[in-house]
């Protein structure tokens, strides 16, 4: 419905939980041809820290505490690109 009404830019992130509906969504328009991957942009964040008032039942804050700290933020990237499904994101943010 978004992409019939014009928008051209999403915003999510690994942490929201948005990720996986984004990707088949997006997939669906991508795969009838209605749009090109480079007909809209995405956006994302990873490296959420802990949240103390239980938002994150996914489990995918950043192990802060972790030595490999880099490749926790590695990991979630990875994440957001294999939920997205589209190749690439426009822009990624740390939270």
């Amino acid at each position: 419905a978004a992409l019939r009404a014009g928008f051209k830019h999403f915003d999510g992130a690994l942490f929201y939980g948005t990720h996986k509906i984004l990707g088949q969504t997006l997939g669906q328009s991508l795969a009838t041809g209605s749009v090109k991957r480079s007909d809209f942009w995405i956006t994302t964040k990873v490296a959420h820290p802990p949240n103390l008032i239980g938002l994150n039942s996914l489990g995918k804050s950043l192990n802060w505490s972790s030595e490999d700290l880099k490749g926790e933020v590695r990991k979630q990237i990875e994440m957001s690109l294999d939920e997205l499904c589209v190749g690439y994101v426009d822009l990624l943010l740390m939270h």
